[in-house]
């Protein structure tokens, strides 16, 4: 993954829909709510390069994949895409 600064305000904001979602369900089990920084880290970088909601939940999507070796459904991460281009906008 290449070396762009992170956005702090974009952190944050995908941060919180990603804890929110809470896709692993770590958080419920009692994970710290730091958890899935990595992957909102990368997250927020795709956010730099598009602000469609669809390809945005195919990063999402992969994301997941490359962390947690589960693919999640697309559905479900284009409600996330949804909710991090509205958290942000």
């Amino acid at each position: 993954m290449n070396d762009l600064v992170i956005d702090p305000y974009r952190f944050e904001h995908v941060k919180k829909v990603i804890n929110d979602w809470d896709p692993m369900d770590l958080l419920e089990i009692g994970a710290p709510t730091d958890e899935y920084e990595s992957e909102v880290e990368e997250i927020v970088k795709v956010l730099q390069d598009t602000i469609d909601a669809n390809e945005l939940a195919e990063e999402i999507k992969q994301v997941f994949v490359r962390y947690f070796s589960q693919s999640l459904g697309l559905s479900e991460c284009k409600k996330a895409a949804r909710a991090i281009l509205d958290e942000i906008q």
